[in-house]
């Protein structure tokens, strides 16, 4: 049933794989392996995959009779930097509801770095709803194009993925629990900001799903805080915020 769902979708897919506009977003693997940007989405594609082997995500197996078998697809995109400028081929998702900051308190926050000369540093978790436990038995199909094991087999998951309803609250649970070990308390007036004072450091963070900023008077508070989350999660370091939801970001210390 698996297999037969992933052919159908491949062959209603690859009749139109060769007129994909271009700058369009290909719709499936065998879409994204038709277009002149093949290798990118194949690396992207493949670092997604590595991710999962290295996370633990699932295990192949033969499920049981009359066990539901979720279907399954790549959602490819490309991120932009801040000029429009291409800064990836990457595996994304459409729609996420974690919780993620009010645009005010992101205003406040920015007003504030300003008033006080406070250092901006940004990060992003590496496929951060990957990083949620899950409860229950969940089988899904494979992922096109990199299947393993005989017909029949499919994923077994041991840890969240993206479109699963669970992947959200989970990752938020994740993280929540990582950012108190670290000493960091959450507002109640906005849940996704994070409060760490101890002495005369204070760091402020906001989060928006898997992108946070950590903003403090010292740098290498900030420094040891980004550390000490990498010790918990897989993550880029973007370097100082130049750009954060629609506000460019410009430095100038006294």
């Amino acid at each position: 049933m698996c297999m037969s769902k992933y052919s159908t979708f491949n062959t209603m897919e690859s009749a139109n794989a060769a007129s994909v506009p271009t700058g369009s977003m290909p719709r499936s693997y065998k879409q994204a392996m038709a277009t002149p940007d093949s290798g990118l989405w194949k690396a992207a594609a493949e670092t997604e995959m590595e991710h999962h082997q290295r996370n633990g995500s699932w295990r192949y197996v033969i499920p049981p009779a009359g066990a539901k078998v979720l279907p399954g697809m790549w959602v490819l995109t490309v991120k932009h930097n801040p000029d429009g400028s291409v800064a990836r081929h990457k595996v994304d998702y459409t729609e996420t509801f974690a919780p993620t900051f009010r645009q005010a308190s992101l205003r406040l926050i920015s007003a504030l770095a300003a008033q006080h000369d406070l250092h901006m540093h940004s990060v992003d978790i590496t496929a951060a709803f990957t990083n949620g436990d899950l409860d229950e038995t969940i089988y899904v199909c494979q992922p096109e194009g990199f299947h393993q094991g005989p017909p029949g087999t499919v994923c077994a998951l041991d840890k969240a993925i993206y479109g699963l309803k669970q992947a959200s609250p989970q990752w938020n649970l994740k993280l929540h629990s990582a950012m108190l070990s670290m000493g960091f308390t959450r507002l109640k007036s906005d849940s996704s900001i994070y409060l760490f004072v101890r002495g005369d450091v204070r760091i402020i963070m906001p989060v928006y799903v898997e992108d946070m900023t950590f903003v403090s008077k010292d740098k290498a508070a900030i420094a040891h805080a980004i550390a000490e989350l990498s010790t918990h999660f897989a993550l880029r370091n973007l370097g100082p915020t130049n750009f954060l939801f629609g506000i460019e970001i410009e430095h100038d210390f006294e």
